[in-house]
């Protein structure tokens, strides 16, 4: 949203055109995410959107893709695949890291196994 704010300060005849119509067309077809995503595609069609977004993204990707390494690199738990994910979609590598934890400390409490063999992954 933040995007959406920036570019109301230097568009803001346009951005109202946008937003009321995306009301507008919500309100009468009930189509919420056609219309969104029609609202949000208009939005990224400016420099200054496309470029604040695209920057909102390549720090959200940042910041978790370090806190999976990190988190990685404390509990001992494979994190090279979040780590490829969290590049390319910040989320699903989060998610990935969180269901790798998840069945590393299953296989870690499972009777018999001492100690599992950690090869150094990153």
């Amino acid at each position: 949203m933040y995007f959406v704010a920036m570019a109301a300060t230097v568009q803001s005849v346009e951005i109202q055109a946008l937003v009321k119509t995306f009301i507008t067309g919500v309100l009468t077809s009930g189509d919420f995410i056609g219309k969104w995503l029609t609202f949000v595609s208009a939005c990224f069609g400016t420099a200054t959107t496309a470029a604040s977004g695209w920057l909102h993204l390549l720090s959200l990707d940042l910041f978790v893709a370090r806190h999976v390494y990190l988190d990685g690199l404390e509990t001992k738990v494979p994190s090279a695949h979040s780590l490829i994910l969290c590049c390319m979609f910040g989320p699903c590598g989060f998610l990935a890291h969180v269901l790798t934890k998840t069945v590393w400390d299953k296989v870690r409490r499972l009777p018999g196994v001492v100690g599992v063999a950690r090869r150094e992954f990153l």
